[in-house]
């Protein structure tokens, strides 16, 4: 295990220290970093949060309702003070052409190494020595998407995922949580968070492509209805029949494939992030040749065995 805290330093970064971060943060492979002042989120966000969890939109993923721990930024690391936001991009050409001709798709981001595993080590050697701090990737209750909209990053599309006007979506969320101050002339403009997805206009194509209707068009995602959750988060139970899209195996990238601000992304770098031959065989139905320890250094660990069968079946089953 990566621990999550990096020991003590200062009160005020200093400005060499932020560049150190940055320039650390781009020879480990993040495209944008940005910093921001640890505060919780504003009134209008907690309504709209609050909005969603009424319509019960999470459907059984009982977490997202802790509002007391996503509304409290130092429920997280007490003495927070700055908020750095890191982006990885997981795009790649090469990928897709190794994935070309196989029987089933894997969603981008699962191709290669477990992201979790790979982008805290990233941040652990970013924030190595520099400050107090919690290494954050998809693992706590941190309001990721809105921090990194309130950073300037991107805005929140109507597919729910967060989306940068010159490089898409196509890139995974890390952040650390420092316990310094940024100096006091340093410029830290926060995004209005009423932005979000008026920058998809008219656009309504992740909407119509989505298989199961699972997005209503006005930045809310209907958990039960995503194939996504069905194919990866939900171990227990038979995928639902109204998913016409037999061709995914695991996860779903249909709703960033119809966004018009995927049309050129950002490539990855990361040569950890090239299908293994665990996705290989995904891709090509061999569930049976994916060991359990290949499993855990996964994100098909997720679903576990049982889960990706389940899901072959699935996708092998005609009406």
């Amino acid at each position: 295990m990566i621990p999550d805290l990096v020991s003590v330093s200062e009160e005020f970064f200093t400005f060499e220290e932020l560049e150190t971060i940055q320039k650390r943060a781009k020879d480990e492979g993040f495209s944008n970093i940005s910093f921001i002042e640890a505060i919780d989120p504003e009134k209008k966000f907690k309504e709209y949060y609050k909005n969603y969890l009424r319509k019960k939109l999470f459907f059984d993923l009982h977490y997202l309702s802790r509002i007391r721990l996503r509304f409290k930024i130092k429920k997280l690391l007490e003495n927070v003070q700055t908020i750095g936001v890191f982006t990885f991009p997981y795009y790649s050409k090469s990928s897709d052409k190794q994935m070309e001709g196989a029987k089933y798709k894997v969603s981008r981001f699962a191709r290669g190494a477990d992201y979790h595993y790979l982008l805290k080590k990233k941040l652990q050697t970013i924030s190595s020595s520099i400050a107090s701090a919690r290494l954050v990737c998809d693992s706590t209750p941190l309001l990721e998407r809105y921090y990194a909209l309130k950073s300037g990053v991107g805005f929140i599309g109507r597919n729910t995922m967060l989306i940068n006007e010159d490089s898409g979506s196509y890139f995974l969320l890390a952040f650390i949580l420092f316990s310094k101050k940024l100096p006091e002339s340093y410029n830290a403009t926060a995004t209005e968070y009423d932005q979000q997805f008026v920058k998809c206009g008219s656009c309504y194509r992740c909407v119509e492509a989505c298989p199961g209707g699972a997005l209503d068009g006005e930045g809310h995602l209907d958990v039960a209805k995503c194939y996504s959750y069905w194919s990866i988060e939900n171990r227990k139970s038979e995928i639902p029949s109204i998913f016409k899209n037999k061709e995914w195996i695991y996860g779903c990238d249909l709703c960033q494939e119809s966004c018009p601000y995927n049309s050129q992304p950002v490539e990855t770098g990361e040569v950890d992030f090239m299908p293994s031959k665990a996705a290989l065989d995904l891709a090509d139905g061999r569930v049976e040749n994916i060991s359990r320890s290949v499993l855990i250094h996964s994100s098909f660990a997720r679903a576990g065995k049982r889960g990706l069968q389940r899901n072959k079946s699935f996708c092998d089953f005609e009406l």
